[in-house]
């Protein structure tokens, strides 16, 4: 149903570097990338998340949330680990949400924006 989110961020270059690695454990990758201006990152050719720059230096929002699928458990390990070796703030230590369902495993950290970013697997 959704196509793709656009992030505007204040310092994309700081934000490149923090998501290259996190999107990398979940199996995402750069699909293309503006020099200063954007960067979207997907699987093949399918945008997931569009981060640009804000070229008005407007504050970030930090009410908004990411969640993105992780193909398997593990990867939400991965992803949870790979937000700690960049300094990432944790907000939710991976593990099942049972408020959410049985089956809802995330955790949930925060970018160098403030955004809260989870990792979302959903077990059998």
């Amino acid at each position: 149903m959704l196509n793709h989110i656009t992030v505007r961020v204040s310092n994309l270059a700081k934000t490149v570097d923090f998501y290259d690695q996190l999107m990398a454990a979940l199996e995402y990758e750069p699909i293309s990338y503006e020099e200063g201006l954007a960067v979207a990152y997907g699987k093949y050719t399918s945008e997931v998340i569009f981060l640009q720059s804000n070229q008005k230096n407007a504050v970030a929002p930090n009410t908004l949330e990411l969640a993105f699928n992780a193909y398997e458990r593990k990867n939400v390990d991965q992803f949870f680990d790979t937000a700690l070796s960049l300094g990432a703030p944790i907000i939710i230590n991976p593990s099942i949400d049972n408020n959410i369902g049985p089956n809802y495993y995330h955790c949930i950290i925060k970018d160098p924006n403030g955004i809260e970013v989870e990792a979302v697997y959903l077990t059998e």
